[in-house]
């Protein structure tokens, strides 16, 4: 899930993307998720917060992942 930021007063009229105004989570183009789910080969019992907004970066193993690290889904 991303981040969500305060709506900023000066910018609420402005219509466009600038880079870094959307922020999609790993965990959507990650293989091994459960489509629908917040579960993943992973972690069954849930993904952790801090893999799903991107704040730890699952490429590199994180407590409870049983060895599974993120691997992209192919296009």
């Amino acid at each position: 899930m991303a981040k969500r930021r305060p709506l900023d007063p000066a910018r609420a009229d402005r219509f466009g993307w600038e880079q870094g105004d959307l922020e999609f989570s790993q965990c959507f183009r990650c293989r091994r998720k459960t489509p629908g789910e917040e579960v993943c080969t992973a972690f069954p019992g849930g993904i952790p917060e801090a893999i799903r907004t991107n704040d730890v970066d699952h490429r590199r193993p994180y407590p409870g992942d049983q060895g599974v690290l993120f691997e992209a889904e192919e296009c």
